[in-house]
């Protein structure tokens, strides 16, 4: 089969330019013709709230891919539609994420339609995680012009139909991300990173947004400490927003001696090291409905405690996951409390795959049936 990606690939960083080129790696490896379109450029830089949307990492995983588009030059979207259009795919998957993207998107997968070439939507996120009034309007008139939308967690399957109850929409799951080959025993990636052996140690990774939660996961933290449990914390990722903020509340919290801050975008060949030094992985999230971090974390077989708004993207059922309600500061502690009292699981149980067969086989079956082949 001849397949279009379209989306965000290396040097771009982040999880869904991670998505994307691992997606094009499989559909390759399973003996497809794969096409990459990216981006000559994501944003405007004034758009663009952290220091760079490139990723800095010496370890890195590339594919052949066309940087054509830019969001904000029409002949861009005409030169990718050119260029698809010469290369006849069978389907073109188009990543969405951001209505930022829409107007390209939506004049993109329109004229492509017209050309008879089925278009197929992966879902990240249906609407951005700061929403605006006009989201919902982008949202319905992009999408329309997908012939499937496949989901990955089951709260934006839901968002979804609600919005385009007549679309063909699909359900798949954020397959495991394995980022790093950086997996080392616990002892020495603690050592690397002059932590102590006897204490329990949690990692927040990722770029640190308001809605990822950490002012409840602080507060969480004090109510533990004021019970005499002192775990530590590090919080590995790029601010996004005033890391005053949380620096205050630490102190306020008397916590400056549990948690530890690293405000950086972390490269690849580092990763491992932050993710074999963590007992276990906190998403305590108060919006969103899946986390790439998660299935970081996943990869490198460390129990997970998140919210419930996005444990239902965690289906497998034996993974060692400690739930709490969203934004429930007492109920996050006791998750913590009740990992802290259980013996530790550390591996990943047999019926918990990677999730890229199920996606690719989804992909496969979806062309067969819109293309007739």
């Amino acid at each position: 089969m001849r397949f279009t990606l379209v989306g965000p690939v290396y040097p771009y960083r982040g999880g869904i330019a991670w998505f994307t080129t691992s997606l094009g790696q499989e559909l390759i490896s399973a003996g497809h013709q794969v096409q990459i379109v990216s981006f000559s450029r994501q944003y405007p830089s004034w758009l663009y709230p952290g220091k760079s949307d490139k990723d800095p990492s010496q370890q890195h995983v590339q594919v052949p891919a066309q940087f054509l588009l830019d969001p904000l030059y029409l002949h861009t979207w005409i030169r990718t539609i050119r260029n698809i259009s010469q290369f006849h795919p069978q389907m073109v998957i188009i990543q969405w994420w951001t209505t930022f993207w829409a107007p390209a998107l939506w004049v993109i997968s329109l004229f492509l339609q017209r050309k008879k070439i089925p278009v197929t939507f992966v879902i990240h996120n249906v609407m951005p995680h700061e929403a605006r009034f006009f989201d919902r309007w982008l949202v319905q008139k992009t999408l329309k012009h997908g012939n499937a939308l496949i989901y990955l967690s089951p709260k934006e399957g839901e968002r979804l139909l609600k919005l385009l109850p007549g679309s063909r929409i699909e359900p798949s799951r954020l397959p495991i991300f394995d980022i790093s080959q950086t997996h080392i025993d616990r002892s020495s990636a603690r050592q690397k990173l002059g932590l102590p052996e006897d204490r329990t140690i949690f990692l927040f990774f990722g770029l640190v947004r308001p809605y990822k939660g950490l002012s409840v996961l602080l507060s969480s933290l004090k109510l533990l400490q004021e019970e005499g449990i002192k775990p530590i914390l590090i919080i590995v990722g790029e601010f996004w927003e005033n890391p005053e903020i949380y620096i205050q509340q630490i102190q306020d919290l008397s916590l400056t001696e549990q948690v530890i801050i690293e405000n950086r975008f972390v490269p690849n060949e580092e990763v491992g090291i932050y993710f074999s030094a963590a007992d276990g992985f906190i998403a305590p999230y108060t919006d969103g409905t899946q986390s790439a971090a998660i299935k970081v974390a996943m990869s490198y077989h460390i129990p997970v405690l998140a919210s419930d708004n996005i444990s239902s993207d965690l289906s497998y059922t034996d993974y060692p996951l400690f739930v709490h309600p969203a934004g429930d500061i007492k109920g996050l502690a006791s998750s913590i409390q009740r990992f802290m009292d259980e013996p530790r699981k550390q591996t990943i149980p047999p019926n918990c795959p990677s999730g890229w067969n199920e996606l690719i086989t989804l992909v496969e079956q979806l062309c067969t049936e819109l293309t007739g082949i």
